[in-house]
């Protein structure tokens, strides 16, 4: 792989950690929103445009012959469950 391929390869990994991060951490909060429904909406709403990120991210990586770093994504969701508690 080309080392320019290599660094987009990184850097769409390191971006689908931090947007299955992201995910964690908004339906952690929409979840804890009953009393505000208007932000339980939204959040929720940007919960499901994240998910829609990470297939699309997704999509990039696996076209350039790759596959997500199963070890960021594992540190990205045990950070992102403490910091939602």
């Amino acid at each position: 792989m080309t080392g320019k391929i290599e660094y987009l390869a990184d850097w769409l990994r390191d971006v689908h950690t931090l947007e299955e991060q992201v995910g964690i951490l908004l339906k952690g909060k929409a979840e804890r929103a009953d009393q505000y429904p208007d932000l339980k909406l939204r959040l929720q709403t940007h919960s499901k445009t994240t998910q829609k990120h990470q297939v699309t991210i997704n999509n990039c990586i696996q076209r350039l012959g790759e596959d997500t770093s199963t070890i960021k994504s594992m540190a990205a969701k045990v950070m992102a469950t403490g910091a939602g508690n």
